[in-house]
């Protein structure tokens, strides 16, 4: 009995349509496999932000459902968008964080734009959004990643993470604590100049109350809000006095005004700010130190220089003024004397040295010796 055979045309349309079919099988099979998170994670780059959606408030939902449109047509052409990114990966140097487009629509396919209510006393959700796009408040909603994480994968783009910290202002814990509030631009909501600076800021210096109506405006300018000093001298309520410092008033050292910087007064009443130093000589340090702003040290003219020097072992037991010269300088440098009558007076013979005259192998002036000529 002969079995009967299909035509060969009939045959090979088969085996086409079985490759056709096995193709849009692995096709179909591969798109699902890369829609999921998990070969997200593949490329380090990603690394940081599916770290951060595994334990944000949306680790349930899949990153395609924010980033591509639904619907297996809009799937299946966002393979051309991946396969740019595949290519940057391996051919490209990626840099983060980048500008990914999250429209409304993929955010209210699960949130019912009219019935969002986050449950924040006093607060209403649509009058506050006005219309904007949720991307404008929840930046960080389905992945916050921070500058440390991105550059431990090798992919920071400080100039670009910088420009969205500044579109994007962070919240005091107080406030989130309390009222779970998301990481937005206060400015598009809130205009700063009508508002007391307590409401967001919580002052870094002690003593000044930022409740205090003014208190803030009295060293910051309005409008660039850069610090300038007050002119009041109650300075201690800003200031603590620091350890060892004088008693009395500030403005006796520091010039009344905006720069408030330290000058020394002219009163001569030292021991009122100065200790006088271990083994100090005595007596008025006007003696020594010139009266007035600088109060740098110049040397009296006094030849009594026991009264703040004491002689060095083996010093010579003459007037000073014979080896130094005196003046206002008295200048540290040795000046020899230029008498020869009795150089034992300071020095003594080495060993085994030859007797006589000191002059006859010594010059006068610079006493260097210079051999005799004597026979």
């Amino acid at each position: 009995m002969r079995h009967h055979q299909l035509p060969r045309t009939t045959r090979r349309l088969l085996m086409i349509a079985a490759v056709v079919v096995a193709s849009i099988a692995g096709v179909a099979v591969s798109a699902r496999a890369t829609d999921r998170p998990a070969f997200c994670a593949t490329c380090h780059e990603m690394t940081p932000y599916t770290h951060a959606w595994s334990v944000g408030s949306h680790r349930g939902v899949s990153c395609v459902a924010c980033h591509v449109d639904a619907g297996t047509a809009s799937r299946i052409a966002h393979k051309a968008v991946a396969l740019k990114e595949v290519w940057s990966h391996f051919f490209d140097d990626p840099r983060f964080p980048g500008g990914a487009e999250v429209p409304d629509r993929r955010c209210t396919g699960c949130h019912a734009p009219r019935r969002i209510d986050p449950q924040i006393a006093g607060f209403d959700h649509e009058s506050h959004r006005r219309g904007r796009p949720c991307v404008a408040c929840h930046t960080g909603v389905g992945h916050s990643v921070e500058a440390t994480a991105l550059a431990r994968a090798g992919v920071l783009d400080k100039a670009a993470f910088e420009a969205s910290k500044r579109r994007s202002v962070t919240t005091t814990q107080a406030v989130a604590a309390a009222t779970g509030h998301p990481q937005v631009r206060c400015t598009g909501c809130h205009d700063p100049n009508g508002m007391q600076c307590s409401a967001c800021h919580e002052p870094r210096h002690a003593g000044v109350a930022a409740t205090t109506s003014g208190a803030c405006t009295s060293c910051h300018t309005a409008r660039s809000w850069d610090f300038a000093h007050p002119e009041d001298t109650k300075c201690e309520s800003c200031h603590a006095r620091p350890s060892g410092h004088r008693a009395g008033t500030c403005t006796a050292c520091h010039a009344a005004g905006t720069s408030w910087r330290f000058t020394h007064p002219q009163s001569t009443s030292c021991e009122s700010c100065h200790a006088r130093p271990s083994g100090h000589r005595a007596g008025t340090c006007t003696a020594c130190h010139a009266a007035g702003t600088s109060w740098r040290f110049t040397h009296p003219r006094s030849t009594s220089c026991e009264s703040c020097h004491d002689a060095p072992p083996r010093h010579f037991s003459g007037a000073c003024s014979r080896c130094h010269s005196p003046g206002r300088g008295w200048d540290a440098r040795f000046a020899h004397t230029q008498a020869a009558a009795n150089c034992a007076g300071c020095h003594r013979p080495p060993a085994g040295h030859r007797t006589g005259s000191c002059a006859s192998c010594h010059r006068t002036g610079s006493w260097r010796f210079v051999h005799p000529s004597s026979a």
